[in-house]
């Protein structure tokens, strides 16, 4: 997790900006990408800090591709269309990139 917070000495920030800057921080770990399935298991990686961790499969939405984003609210991982349509877009975009540099 990266929070930038560059301070010099005379920069002060204020308690509600410095709880609000860390509740984005936090809120963005949330967010998990379908690495692939195996067997009962499906490896989920955090988009933010790469952890991986396996989860019962029956414990997710179900038609999950591989790429796919979930975000984690309390116990449970919703499929997130937007976040999942990002990432596509991102990746599209560097293949492209790589490809036509060349």
């Amino acid at each position: 997790m990266n929070l930038n917070l560059n301070l010099n000495q005379d920069q002060k920030i204020s308690n509600f900006n410095f709880i609000q800057k860390l509740l984005e921080a936090l809120d963005n770990m949330q967010y998990f990408v379908v690495d692939r399935s195996e067997g009962n298991f499906t490896i989920l990686e955090n988009l933010y800090t790469h952890q991986r961790l396996d989860i019962n499969t029956s414990e997710l939405p179900p038609f999950l591709n591989d790429g796919d984003v979930l975000k984690k609210s309390g116990k449970n991982y919703e499929f997130n269309l937007q976040k999942t349509n990002e990432l596509k877009k991102n990746i599209s975009e560097k293949m492209n990139q790589l490809f036509n540099d060349k």
